[in-house]
Formats: C-alpha cells, sequence, structure tokens
C-alpha cells in the first residue's frame, strides 16, 4: 500500500500547482502576458528583431573594445565594406522593385474604386437635383418662406423657430423639411458628368449630405414628426396619423416635378410620383447609395500607404548603413580604428534595417486588412 502521507504531500502540491494557475492570467499578469503575445505568432519576427538587436548590443559592448577594436585583420575589413555594398545593393535595388510594384498595384485598386465611386456619384446626383426641384416646387405650392433655406440643421437649432407653438402659421416643420431637400441638392450641378474637369465629392460635402437625407428619412420614419409635416402641407386630420403615405399627395400641381421624377423611379411606380410613398422610398435608395459612397471616400480620401511608406523610410537607412558608408569607407582613407568602428556600425545597421523590412513584408503579405498596404 502506498503511504498516506505521499499522497497528501501529492495532493497538496497538485492543489497548489492548481492555484498557482489560477493566479496566473492575463487579468492579474497582464505586462507578462503581453510580452508571451509579442513574440507569439504572428508576431515571430518582430521577436526575431528584438533577439537581434540584443545581440548585436551585446557584440558590440562585450566583443568589441572601441580603442582597439579589432576582431577581423585590416586587409579582410575592406573586403566585408565589399561584401556589404554589394548586398545592400541587392536588397535596395529588390525592395524599390517590390515598392514600385505594389504602388502600381495600389493605383490600380485605387482606380477600380474611383470608377465604383463615379457610377455611384452619377446616380446619386439625379436624385439630387430631383430633391431641389421638388423642395422648391412645394414651397412654391404652400407658400413656405423658410427662415434658413438651406441650412436645416440651423432651424433645427433654433427652438424659437422650429419648437415655438404660437409659431404654427410659419409652418416650420415643413420649411425645414423643404430645406433639407433644397440643401441636399444645392451644389449637384457642380458634379455632373459631362464635366470636362471630373469632380468627385470630398468627404465633408458627403458627410452634409449624410445629415440632409438622414434627416429626411429619420422624420418620415416616426409619426410624431411627420404629423406636423403633414398639418402644415394642409392634409386632412385622418392621414396625418396614417403610415399609408400611397393615399396622401403632396406633389401635384407642381411644375416638371413629375417629367424629372420619372429618371429616378422605378416603372412600376411612376403613376405614384405625387404622393409621399414614392417620396420616401426615392430617400431611402439615395440614402443607400449615399452610405456606398462613404465606404468608398474612406479608401478614397483618407488613404495612406502606411506599408510603402515604411518602406521608403528603411530604404533610405539601409541606403545609408549599406551602400553610402561603405562607398566612402572604400574610397577614403582613414584612421584604422575609426574605419573598424565605422564598418561595424554599417554592418549593425544594414542588419537592424534588414530584418525590419522582412518584417514588414511579412506583415503585408499576412494582412487581409487593405488599409495596411
Amino acid at each position: 500500500m502506498s503511504d498516506p502521507s505521499i499522497k497528501q504531500k501529492i495532493q497538496y502540491y497538485f492543489s497548489q500547482y492548481e492555484r498557482w494557475t489560477r493566479r496566473i492570467n492575463p487579468h492579474n499578469y497582464p505586462a507578462f502576458f503581453k510580452a508571451i503575445n509579442f513574440l507569439k505568432a504572428p508576431r515571430t519576427v518582430y521577436g526575431l528583431v528584438i533577439i537581434t538587436i540584443l545581440m548585436m548590443i551585446y557584440t558590440i559592448s562585450v566583443k568589441i573594445d572601441f580603442l582597439n577594436p579589432h576582431i577581423v585583420s585590416f586587409e579582410e575589413i575592406k573586403g566585408i565594406q565589399a561584401q556589404l555594398l554589394t548586398a545592400s545593393s541587392i536588397i535596395v535595388s529588390l525592395l524599390i522593385t517590390y515598392v514600385i510594384s505594389k504602388f502600381f498595384d495600389i493605383q490600380n485598386f485605387r482606380k477600380s474604386e474611383l470608377n465604383k465611386f463615379i457610377k455611384l456619384q452619377n446616380r446619386l446626383v439625379q436624385y439630387l437635383k430631383v430633391f431641389y426641384h421638388l423642395g422648391d416646387q412645394l414651397e412654391r405650392k404652400y407658400q413656405l418662406r423658410p427662415k434658413y433655406p438651406l441650412d436645416h440643421n440651423r432651424a433645427l437649432r433654433d427652438e424659437e423657430y422650429s419648437n415655438n407653438p404660437d409659431n404654427r402659421a410659419a409652418k416650420p416643420d415643413a420649411c425645414i423639411f423643404t430645406s433639407a431637400l433644397r440643401e441636399a441638392g444645392s451644389q449637384s450641378s457642380y458634379f455632373d458628368d459631362y464635366e470636362i474637369n471630373r469632380k468627385i465629392m470630398s468627404k465633408n460635402h458627403l458627410k452634409k449630405l449624410e445629415s440632409c437625407l438622414s434627416y429626411l428619412s429619420g422624420v418620415l420614419d416616426r409619426q410624431k414628426f411627420y404629423k406636423y409635416i403633414l398639418e402644415d402641407f394642409g392634409v386632412s386630420e385622418s392621414h396625418r396619423h396614417s403610415t399609408y403615405f400611397s393615399t396622401i399627395n403632396i406633389a401635384e400641381d407642381t411644375l416638371f416635378v413629375k417629367e424629372m421624377a420619372m429618371d429616378i423611379s422605378r416603372k412600376n411606380e411612376r403613376d405614384d410620383w405625387d404622393n409621399l410613398e414614392f417620396w420616401r422610398n426615392r430617400i431611402d435608395e439615395a440614402n443607400v447609395i449615399l452610405m456606398k459612397m462613404l465606404k468608398l471616400a474612406d479608401f478614397l480620401h483618407d488613404y495612406k500607404a502606411n506599408l510603402i511608406r515604411k518602406l521608403l523610410r528603411l530604404l533610405v537607412i539601409i541606403s545609408i548603413f549599406g551602400i553610402i558608408l561603405p562607398l566612402l569607407l572604400l574610397s577614403m582613407q582613414f584612421n584604422e580604428d575609426f574605419e573598424y568602428c565605422l564598418t561595424y556600425m554599417s554592418i549593425a545597421g544594414f542588419l537592424i534595417c534588414f530584418i525590419f523590412i522582412i518584417s514588414y513584408v511579412y506583415s503585408e503579405l499576412t494582412s487581409v486588412d487593405i488599409q495596411s498596404l
């Protein structure tokens, strides 16, 4: 039979081990686990960079005497400089080729994204022109006098104008609605597809359109908002609380609205051009187009070639350590000790830059984020 005391000791050590493993977790020791994760894949390359740097620092501090840094003979140091120059030239040439090929890949991708953006923009401009004309005709039909004709947000912030019950005679809600329609399409003529110098919408302009279309879409989705607009349009009390906008005609007896609406309407909805349901659908469609454009705009307007920028910086540094310094050492005569120090400095800088280049290329080849290019 086994000794009970041995069993107790085993159980005790096992319980201590479980207790220790429970305590060693990322919450209690975040720095330790960050260090472990840093050296794990896909960051293994970065771990190798740190190890290499530490080894070079150890070699420089322990093995090299700065007053007499003679690890190899002076005759051999010239051969090392020539080999370093050759290796650097090959690596720099390959790196330049890689950067140029990556640049053209990115340019081709940007062109394809730009073509998508322009197609969406041309489609959106059709909607915006119709919205502007609709807002103008609604103001004429219902005799609206907006306080802020092309700034619906300012009208919303002016509580005395928008929320004052004594101001109902000025029809403020309908004025804000038509102002948003006109504001959305006020600059649509700047982006016509027949312009010689084609313009694409800036991100600020897209944000402005997003504000207008979001307001128009949001106000028509909530009865507590659109009931006041319908009141200003003279819609009967029984229809103000209805969600069936197909029975509410707001655009009849307007000039050229029907003709312009045909360009953005579906065939099965063309007969309903004058009701509110038709226009709510068109506003929602324009909003969907705008959301797609905003996603593309992040790449077209805010894109920064992060990897290429880093590689070009490393290209300059590795050229200094691997090409410029060796060329100076081979072409000019320096003090022997000084030349040893410069040679080892060139080797150290070259190796560090070379490892970082490998790490950046590795991160790019294994990345799924297009913004990392």
